[in-house]
């Protein structure tokens, strides 16, 4: 595009495109070379009025004519020498109704070409970036940074409001006149340019300064008019005019939002080869948030609300398919939630209304999956869901700042296949997060650089979609957020009552009693060596410094999943002997860091604090049978004796030495890493007791065409590769209904690289 471009323009016609085309003062001596004084004839020094001096800054509009080729382009000039950048917008310069940006990024050493600006797609090669060099004819008037490599310095304003040409002789004032209407100072003198061996005769006209100019600033350009002959030619080469429609001396540097958008590259352009600034954004590790999706190409829009536990290997979405179009499938289109257990591959679908449960493998390539085989599949890191992964390939670039919901935001942009990793087809996946300065509340925490939107542009799909985020929280999930009760059969849990003696007061416990029910649950998968899943329902009340705990142990999974690594699940027994080994024997802890500055506090067991209990209260009316003493006669039977059909022999059928597996010493120093590190080899499959259930039925999908909810299968889906933000997107090239989601990520710094 660059050379292209080179071809149709000479190195004397971009310049005077780039520049306001006023004179570089020096001092007059003889004629150069190669001047033709029988074309322009130098005038002599009268002494009389001087060219107006011109700003370091400015903002100009002008129609730039070539009378020879017969041809009008229309300019937009924004010139900062304060912040060593200028940027010129040229609209016809290559075809008519086209916008071409040409941005010289002085600091960095970069002339950016961005043809078609206004368009809202590009396809590849549409930005090209090359080396920033004094004598490019595409950039402002530039000279080396001496004390940076690379690095240039815009010239002064006086400087760069020039054709780059010599001045022979004087600019002789002539008078005043009217000209497009305006009352104006009039110049006329001879230029010429020793590269090209060009001799001009230009003619100025300035606005009087009894005249009120538009931008307000005093003998502003109205006009120049310039004929050139290169020498020996004896006809005229060049005519050239500008008029100018307005003129200021004033950038809006209190507008951040405007400087982005005239001084950095646009939203949809992927300049390949551009230096990044700035590192990408750290990625978490857990994290949860809101999440608008609008389409404007297909006129919906949609919501969601997303949860991602790397630590636990699960994921939720809260979602509702868009209307089909059939009325008889959109009356059963209910708001579902989909968690997806990666521990054993299977996913649970639960209408949110009728709380009917589908369980069903987790396929590779859905939208939190990748296929490992063709029939095992794996949970996508947090880079994969952010497709922040593959960077050497397909790298991100640092878009500067720009505006996003009226905060300020740090961008960047990736050019890569669309909607799949594997696509022929790319898109443009452009990240904005709040800048560092930027303080957000996220419930109890107070948080900054976090994300506000992704956009993602395709030419090739006819695909704009905006993803805004909202109530970002980097906390750890909730356990009641990965409810799936319901999924099981009421002889499939088991329910029990705790008490724990703690280490210090009541009111240091409870200060976060949601990330306590999270270490509780890992607590509690260690010792039963069971999945986070299973743990559930999960209440607390606080007397003193113990801590009193009901929660409910859920069978294996209903089905077999489909992951890379399957495990063998535990049954219920096993897992209730696990527990109550641990409990009796003393060795059972939970470690709790209610924030990172704050004391551990570990919660051990209190002598026959264990048993199993009936759950049917309503959550979160839990109240210790006596607050104030250990309810020592329901706690004194083995709590394995209380689940039906289970011999209490059978209690000390479970070898301590897999109880040893889980170290006591390891735990009090990273509890948090070592809880999942109970062996899952120990655990063996035992089908748990059944029996009638009044909970809504699971639905058994076998691996295959599996159900996604009503009306959709995975037949169905194609994705946007992008996590865990949409389930649905219509591509209207395709008319398929998409079901992907995005994943945003936080970060802590920028970092320069």
């Amino acid at each position: 595009m660059l050379q292209f471009i080179k071809m149709q323009h000479s190195g004397l016609l971009v310049t005077f495109a780039l520049t306001l085309c006023l004179l570089l003062t020096v001092a007059a001596g003889p004629y150069p070379d190669g001047f033709d004084e029988t074309f322009c004839t130098p005038a002599p020094n009268d002494g009389g009025k001087e060219l107006p001096s011109l700003p370091d800054d400015y903002v100009a509009r002008c129609e730039w004519n070539d009378h020879i080729a017969r041809k009008s382009i229309y300019m937009r000039e924004y010139v900062s020498v304060s912040n060593n950048i200028g940027a010129v917008e040229m609209t016809g310069v290559l075809q008519p109704g086209i916008t071409t940006k040409y941005i010289t990024s002085a600091s960095t050493g970069e002339l950016f070409l961005i043809y078609d600006a206004d368009k809202i797609a590009f396809e590849d090669g549409n930005c090209v970036v090359s080396n920033l060099s004094s004598t490019d004819e595409f950039a402002l008037p530039i000279k080396k940074d001496p004390k940076i490599p690379g690095a240039y310095t815009l010239l002064s304003g006086r400087s760069l409001l020039t054709l780059g040409s010599k001045k022979v002789g004087s600019i002789m004032y002539n008078g005043t006149e009217k000209k497009n209407g305006v009352w104006c100072d009039k110049w006329v003198g001879c230029l010429f340019e020793p590269n090209g061996q060009m001799t001009m005769q230009v003619t100025y006209h300035f606005s009087s300064k009894e005249w009120f100019a538009a931008g307000g600033y005093k003998s502003a350009p109205v006009s120049i008019h310039a004929k050139g002959r290169y020498s020996p030619s004896k006809t005229v080469d060049i005519e050239q005019s500008f008029n100018y429609i307005y003129y200021s001396q004033t950038l809006p540097s209190e507008n951040p939002e405007y400087l982005a958008r005239i001084f950095e590259t646009p939203e949809h352009a992927y300049c390949k080869g551009r230096q990044s600034l700035y590192q990408l954004p750290e990625v978490p590790s857990h994290f949860g948030f809101r999440a608008e999706v609008i389409n404007p190409i297909a006129k919906e829009i949609m919501y969601s609300q997303e949860w991602y536990d790397l630590q636990s290997n699960y994921t939720r979405i809260d979602y509702k398919n868009p209307p089909t179009g059939n009325s008889s499938v959109d009356a059963d289109q209910s708001p579902s939630s989909m968690i997806n257990d990666f521990n054993t591959g299977v996913s649970y679908i639960i209408d949110k209304f009728s709380k009917k449960c589908v369980a069903k493998p987790i396929v590779g390539g859905e939208f939190d999956s990748l296929p490992v085989t063709a029939t095992k599949a794996r949970l996508k890191s947090p880079k994969e869901f952010f497709n922040f992964d593959n960077l050497s390939k397909y790298p991100y670039q640092y878009m500067g700042e720009h505006i996003v919901r009226n905060v300020p935001c740090n961008a960047w942009i990736s050019y890569r296949p669309f909607p799949y990793p594997d696509s022929a087809s790319n898109a443009t996946y452009e990240w904005y997060f709040a800048t560092k300065d930027t303080v957000i509340k996220a419930g109890d925490l107070v948080e900054n650089l976090e994300p506000m939107r992704l956009v993602i542009r395709s030419a090739q799909l006819n695909v704009n979609i905006e993803y805004n985020i909202y109530r970002f929280s980097e906390a750890v999930p909730d356990p009641a957020v990965f409810d799936v009760r319901n999924c099981f059969e009421e002889s499939g849990s088991t329910s029990f009552e705790m008490e724990l003696e703690g280490n210090d007061t009541k009111d240091n416990m409870n200060t976060n009693v949601q990330l306590l029910r999270y270490w509780f649950q890992l607590s509690v998968e260690g010792f039963a060596g069971v999945r986070p899943i299973r743990v559930q329902d999960i209440e607390f009340v606080f007397y003193g410094k113990n801590l009193g705990v009901r929660f409910t142990l859920l069978g294996p999974a209903p089905i077999d999943g489909d992951v890379n690594n399957n495990i063998v699940q535990a049954s219920l027994l096993e897992a209730t002997n696990r527990l109550t080994e641990s409990f009796t024997s003393g060795i059972f802890r939970v470690f709790f860091l209610a924030s990172p500055n704050s004391p551990e506090i570990v919660f051990k067991p209190v002598a026959n604090g264990l048993r199993v209990i009936e759950r049917k209260d309503t959550p979160g009316s839990y109240k210790p049978v006596n607050p104030t003493t250990t309810p020592k006669a329901d706690m004194s039977t083995t709590p394995g004796a209380n689940i039906p059909g289970t011999p209490k022999a059978n209690m000390s059928t479970t070898p301590k030495a897999n109880m040893s597996t889980t170290p006591k010493a390891n735990m009090s120093t990273t509890p948090k890493a070592n809880m999942s590190t109970t062996p899952k080899a120990n655990i063996s499959a035992t089908t748990p007791p059944s029996t009638k259930s009044s909970v809504p039925p699971v639905t058994v999908v076998k691996p295959g065409r599996v159900v996604h909810g009503p009306g959709m299968t995975s037949g169905d889906t194609a994705g946007l590769g992008i996590g865990m933000l949409i389930l649905g997107v219509l591509l209207a090239i395709a008319g398929i209904l998409l079901f992907r989601r995005l994943k945003p990520v936080p970060y802590n710094t920028l970092r320069t690289t």
